[in-house]
């Protein structure tokens, strides 16, 4: 396997095992959530629009530029386990699911990051923009960008106006919504 084929392997990967851990780890998607809807459909058009520019693109690119497209891939993909196996065998709501917060996430990945599935994903449209220097991939990363931030915004207003409000608060001062603050970066603060 060339290096081409195997930045299309690991994008694609990324992109597939979202997909199945949307399905698989998420709650049951409420009927009325037209954004939702919106988000997943955007989400399934942009994973399409960069694997097809990777798989167009990747082979034109140096062997130095594939590695660190691979790499954020890689780093994309151990995000997105590692934010699994934060939750176990809990399940979480949906995005723009009416339900409102009963618990308060904050270690694992969330010691570092509000919002990791969001920034897993984020860093596999990043791999593919790297990959394939196309511009569908700037622009596919750039309304998923405006989806996931919408969708994150969306979430914390729920758990400003719950019964976890002061927690969450704290949190949010403390913890980047999809980056990393330095602060966080201290390990075992939490």
């Amino acid at each position: 396997m060339n290096l081409a084929s195997l930045t299309f392997f690991l994008c694609a990967s990324n992109v597939f095992a979202f997909g199945l851990g949307a399905f698989l780890f998420f709650g049951k998607v409420p009927k009325d959530a037209p954004a939702l809807r919106g988000l997943k459909l955007a989400a399934v058009a942009a994973g399409v629009v960069c694997l097809v520019a990777v798989f167009r693109e990747a082979r034109r690119q140096s062997p130095v530029v594939l590695a660190v497209a691979d790499l954020v891939c890689v780093a994309s993909l151990a995000l997105f386990v590692a934010t699994i196996r934060t939750h176990g065998k809990s399940r979480l709501t949906p995005a723009y699911a009416d339900e409102s917060p009963k618990h308060l996430v904050i270690h694992g990945t969330y010691r570092f990051v509000r919002h990791p599935y969001y920034s897993s994903y984020l860093l596999t449209y990043v791999a593919c923009v790297v990959a394939s220097r196309a511009w569908e991939t700037v622009f596919a990363l750039v309304v998923m960008t405006a989806f996931y931030v919408h969708a994150a915004r969306t979430e914390e207003r729920k758990f400003s106006s719950s019964a976890l409000s002061a927690e969450y608060e704290k949190y949010r001062a403390t913890t980047g919504m999809f980056l990393p603050r330095l602060s966080s970066l201290r390990f075992g603060t939490r």
